[in-house]
């Protein structure tokens, strides 16, 4: 994905937060990036650096609480982790 930014004109994107302004990123129109409670994954990041690599102009970077160092994980998914554990979490309590 962060290739095919580079390579295209992509305005945003939305992983799985908020938007993330890769065109404003790209073409150095930045000083400062505030990408506070947008609800980023480490995934969302990853793509984030691809195209901070070759930016002069941010200086500044605002990536508080956001779920950083997280997985993203769709919620069918913990579900079905949830209900898969769900004996082992009902045999370890003490009734």
């Amino acid at each position: 994905m962060a290739k095919f930014i580079n390579e295209h004109n992509v305005k945003s994107i939305c992983v799985h937060g908020g938007e993330i302004p890769m065109r404003e990123i790209r073409m150095n129109m930045l000083v400062e990036l505030n990408l506070r409670e947008q609800g980023l994954y480490s995934e969302d990041l990853f793509i984030l650096a691809q195209v901070l690599r070759v930016n002069t102009s941010i200086t500044s970077i605002n990536l508080s609480k956001n779920m950083i160092g997280y997985t993203y994980m769709d919620e069918r998914k913990v579900l079905e982790i949830k209900m898969k554990n769900q004996k082992k979490i009902k045999d370890s309590t003490f009734d």
